[in-house]
């Protein structure tokens, strides 16, 4: 079964990254993405948004205002239990924040490209069985971000929703 679950996952990951690349279409504003997979006591969730639902721009900062911005919300977002809430009963606790992508780091972007801000939050759950529901808190801090597109892959099969601000919980 951990396999599948891993095997999903990664198929999920560079699915998205390879259609990104293929289509080299901007992303939407005000849309986020947090895509999560549960493999064994493992969660697994990845948060990415456009810079500018986030900072306001999409370009590295340029000038200091815009680097303590960017600074302020990259160190928000790399606090888990500002972005995401897991429901009490599965026992989640947060062990490793990845920051994937900032603003501030050359990706060999173009001009016309847009940039996005991506983390990974990896969970360590003592009753993974009872995990019911994620919610995506950052709504809150960021006016801009009106939905994000929500994909969850478990032993129980995949979750597929649109959260909002006034539905920001999805079901497990």
């Amino acid at each position: 079964m951990k396999e599948w679950v891993r095997f999903l996952l990664l198929v999920s990951f560079v699915c998205t990254s390879a259609n990104r690349i293929a289509t080299a279409q901007p992303h939407e504003h005000g849309t986020s993405e947090l895509i999560a997979a549960l493999d064994g006591r493992t969660l697994t969730v990845e948060f990415s948004a456009p810079g500018e639902d986030i900072v306001g721009f999409e370009h590295a900062p340029e000038t200091s205002a815009q680097k303590k911005r960017h600074d302020e919300a990259v160190a928000f977002l790399g606090s888990a239990a500002n972005v995401l809430r897991v429901n009490a009963e599965a026992g989640c606790r947060i062990g490793r924040v990845h920051t994937m992508e900032t603003l501030a780091e050359e990706h060999g972007h173009h001009e016309d490209e847009h940039g996005t801000l991506q983390l990974r939050y990896s969970y360590e759950c003592e009753s993974p069985g009872k995990l019911a529901s994620i919610e995506l808190l950052a709504f809150r801090e960021f006016p801009v971000m009106s939905k994000s597109k929500f994909r969850f892959v478990g032993p129980q099969g995949q979750v597929v929703r649109t959260l909002t601000r006034k539905t920001p919980v999805a079901g497990l």
